[in-house]
């Protein structure tokens, strides 16, 4: 099927609302842009792909508009998005903070440098 919504000047490059580029192509939104039935095709091998297609999409145009392109931190602010319920809420509140991703990337220069005290 065609995409009528997809932009002509669009090179495939990912950015968030402040204009930072997302590398790997994978990213809120081109994620926000998906058809749920190409998505659906590519993880078909899960339960209630279907479903689950419908809700990553609705989930990245939720965090398009409402949080500005990033992903939000707070176990509150992802269980208000689409398809993320207490579990999902939980684990991605763990795994997404921006503080830990910072701390990962400090230890990871200090293991190849200077030494952590």
């Amino acid at each position: 099927s065609s995409n009528n919504n997809k932009n002509d000047d669009d090179n495939g490059d990912c950015h968030n609302s402040n204009g930072n580029n997302c590398t790997g192509g994978l990213c809120v939104s081109t994620v926000a842009k998906a058809d749920p039935e190409v998505l659906a095709n590519v993880i078909s091998s899960i339960q209630y792909y279907n479903t689950k297609a419908k809700h990553i999409v609705m989930a990245a145009n939720e965090i398009q508009t409402r949080f500005g392109g990033l992903v939000p931190e707070s176990e509150h602010s992802l269980k208000s998005l689409t398809g993320i319920g207490d579990v999902m809420g939980d684990l991605l509140a763990f795994v997404n903070s921006r503080e830990a991703h910072h701390n990962s990337n400090k230890k990871e220069v200090n293991r190849s440098g200077t030494k952590e005290h």
